[in-house]
């Protein structure tokens, strides 16, 4: 019976663990971004998931923006001349302007759709001034935060820990 319960134990830690540090290819394409124009992609994050992201262009430069979305309404709004929208807000830790190669980490500070958007238009003010088209390599991953996999393996390894320091007695 104590060997049944050493293998379940040894089995939720075994499976709990590799929820710990589940790393997701979210993204990993190269587009081709005409003038004025812009490209995103969004998914659901949970609070603490840890986002990286790669962007690589040709040579010209773009803005690449990390936004909820909310801002993203606001967002297109502004790009579509809606509302007279004249700006966005956008998270400046997951952002960055006048990219040709940049890599960074975002840690999600809550659960909701974010947006990572890849810009060659000449919003904002201050950002990059496109002036032709440009092809963008995008990687985005993803490593989810420890949740209740992170639990399951841990009471698995306390569990298989306990019996073993108990049969050594």
């Amino acid at each position: 019976m104590k060997t049944i319960l050493v293998a379940i134990a040894c089995m939720f830690a075994i499976c709990g663990s590799g929820m710990v540090s589940a790393s997701e290819t979210i993204v990993d394409e190269t587009i081709s971004l005409d003038m004025d124009y812009y490209w995103s992609s969004s998914a659901l994050y949970y609070a603490g998931d840890i986002l990286e992201v790669t962007v690589k262009t040709d040579g010209a430069p773009v803005d690449v923006f990390l936004m909820n979305a909310q801002d993203f309404d606001e967002y297109e709004d502004m790009q579509n001349d809606q509302s007279g929208a004249d700006g966005f807000n956008y998270y400046v830790d997951g952002s960055a302007l006048k990219v040709v190669k940049k890599r960074y980490t975002f840690e999600i500070p809550e659960t909701n759709t974010y947006y990572i958007v890849v810009d060659n238009t000449i919003q904002p003010e201050g950002g990059a001034d496109p002036r032709r088209s440009v092809n963008v390599h995008v990687a985005i991953t993803g490593e989810e935060a420890p949740g209740f996999g992170a639990i399951l393996a841990f009471v698995g390894l306390l569990t298989a820990m306990m019996y073993i320091s108990r049969r050594r007695k």
